[in-house]
């Protein structure tokens, strides 16, 4: 699947490159967050969401204050990764 997207992507990124020489770079972390948070037809459920186990927020949901069940994970990496951000806050 990854490789039908990449060859459907290629030539429209170079098409858009070309077009635009200067600036093409600037759009691609827009153009990844669209493909990664866009619903595919045979799974039904966002490339983010397969990766990560839920799906990306945009800017929108964190304007309009949606939230999401998160769960909060218990392990012994995650303590310790609160406990070096707390640290590096002080």
């Amino acid at each position: 699947m990854t490789e039908r997207v990449n060859r459907k992507l290629k030539p429209l990124i170079a098409i858009y490159a070309q077009q635009r020489p200067n600036s093409w770079d600037n759009k691609i972390q827009k153009l990844a967050f669209a493909i990664r948070t866009a619903v595919n037809d045979k799974t039904g459920e966002t490339p983010a969401f397969m990766m990560f186990g839920r799906d990306s927020r945009g800017p929108l949901d964190l304007l309009i204050g949606e939230t999401t069940e998160e769960v909060q994970p218990t392990t012994s990496e995650h303590r310790q990764i609160q406990e070096y951000k707390k640290e590096f806050n002080q």
